[in-house]
């Protein structure tokens, strides 16, 4: 199922059928055009040049969200993710990313999600249109949550 907007929309409209968009998150339209799922890579925020993950996705969005993105000192103390509620800047994971059909869903909680301890991000799973989360914790270890 595509997004209710956006360029999904728009592409299908046109006549595309598959179609794989990055416009800062990634999105499928329909699958490659041999038949196999498009491929995402997750960058590794540690190790530059490094893919962490691949997820293949069809019809799908994919964001990632890591304090990695922007940082306001070069030790790395100080991002571009805060906690609103401690005014403390995400620190929990090296990266969140989100794989959703509704391509604002997956950008606005793979931000979210930095900021919750995965038992959180689990139990809200089946509340919200997120399918899968792949968090990369601090220490570097791999957790995939599915819904």
């Amino acid at each position: 199922m595509p997004d209710e907007a956006g360029p999904g929309l728009l592409l299908r409209a046109r006549g595309v059928a598959h179609s794989l968009v990055d416009m800062g998150e990634t999105r499928a339209i329909g699958s490659r055009p041999d038949g196999r799922p498009w491929e995402v890579g997750v960058v590794d925020p540690v190790v530059a040049g490094r893919t962490e993950a691949v997820l293949p996705i069809v019809d799908r969005a994919v964001s990632t969200s890591g304090a990695y993105g922007f940082q306001f000192d070069a030790a790395g103390r100080f991002n571009h993710l805060s906690d609103p509620r401690t005014g403390a800047c995400a620190d929990r994971y090296r990266s969140v990313t989100t794989v959703s059909r509704n391509a604002t869903a997956a950008d606005a909680l793979s931000t979210a999600f930095s900021l919750m301890q995965k038992q959180q991000i689990q139990s809200l799973l089946p509340q919200v249109d997120i399918e899968r989360v792949h968090l990369v914790d601090a220490a570097g270890k791999q957790v995939d949550l599915v819904a």
